[in-house]
């Protein structure tokens, strides 16, 4: 995917994300931005998470990620749809 072409701040990846285990050991992790690919997949199929950001995602269609840009594209579906 051609990264040239992807939304810029109006779009999908105009805010940032971060997400975390637990609260209290103040680990946050940064989402990384999310591609047009990965928001379409991800409207295909339903899956629960893991909490594990490192995780496979097995699905059918395959999704082009691991949990960490799936969790992404969730946020930007749910953003996009506010």
């Amino acid at each position: 995917i051609d990264e040239t072409k992807q939304e810029g701040k109006a779009g999908a990846n105009k805010y940032a994300y971060w997400a975390t285990q637990c609260v209290e050991e103040g680990k946050w992790v940064k989402l990384p931005n999310v591609t047009m690919e990965q928001v379409v997949k991800a409207r295909l199929f339903r899956r629960l998470l893991t909490g594990n950001l490192d995780a496979s995602v097995p699905s059918y269609p395959p999704f082009p990620g691991s949990e960490r840009h799936l969790l992404r594209a969730q946020i930007a579906c749910i953003a996009g749809a506010t």
